[in-house]
């Protein structure tokens, strides 16, 4: 999965397109804009293609030059590593509570949580019958 860990400087995955879905400028390119960053300044840029970045930690996000000429950069919209996904974006009304806790479970920092929740339950259950 493609997330960031903080601020994205070391992140190596593959987003080519801004956070308002312009497509990103290749980083050895100068069109459509010209610019000082070259790949090999950075350890981080090698291999980044046209990929989103943030090399030096400098911008609070990966982010890229567009191939947009009216738009210089651009940043790019990545989830955190470990954030929950946001429910109300990804499920529909039909969807279970089961399967949306279910899907939830799978973040760590919520887990203990969802299962104190599930044990609770349950005792709540057993003490009721």
């Amino acid at each position: 999965d493609d997330c960031v860990i903080g601020r994205g400087r070391f992140y190596q995955g593959t987003v080519n397109v801004t956070k308002y879905g312009l497509p990103c400028q290749y980083w050895d390119s100068q069109e459509p804009h010209s610019h000082y960053r070259p790949p090999d300044v950075f350890p981080e840029m090698k291999n980044a293609e046209n990929y989103c970045r943030n090399a030096g930690g400098e911008e609070p996000s990966p982010w890229c030059y567009t191939l947009d000429p009216a738009v210089r950069w651009q940043r790019c919209d990545i989830p955190i590593c470990g954030d929950p996904p946001p429910v109300c974006e990804l499920y529909d009304a039909t969807t279970s509570v089961n399967h949306i806790l279910e899907e939830c479970r799978k973040y760590a920092h919520i887990h203990l949580a969802l299962n104190f929740k599930d044990e609770l339950g349950l005792l709540l259950h057993d003490s009721a019958n």
